[in-house]
């Protein structure tokens, strides 16, 4: 039995040639991005704001939808919203801001919505 070495681990996420642009921009927030997370792999993304960290998370949930790439979760390719749906079952995402990611910041503010 062969000893085990990061490169033998199985990819967890595995992105190929990514790149996306927000619409109505030329400019490539994400442009020939490649990443191979192995399992047992621990790791932070620390980089100047706007550089691309939460857009890379929502190309990983399918969030946003790069114009170019291969995103493999898991070992399957995620190509349509289903493939997202099922992996998302699995794999979570934590906004920046938390207060504000789903709900108002009071409840009954909340309920008033649905008027």
């Amino acid at each position: 039995m062969m000893p085990e070495t990061p490169e033998n681990r199985p990819s967890i996420i595995r992105l190929e040639n990514i790149s996306f642009s927000y619409p109505g921009s030329n400019n490539k927030v994400l442009d020939g991005l490649n990443l191979d997370i192995k399992a047992k792999d621990r790791i932070g993304m620390m980089a100047p704001n706007g550089s691309g960290k939460t857009t890379l998370l929502h190309t990983i949930m399918g969030l946003c939808k790069p114009e170019h790439g291969v995103i493999e979760v898991l070992g399957s390719p995620m190509e349509t919203q289903r493939d997202f749906t099922r992996i998302r079952t699995k794999v979570g995402l934590l906004f920046q801001d938390s207060d504000d990611q789903l709900f108002a910041p009071r409840f009954w503010t909340m309920l008033r919505l649905d008027r």
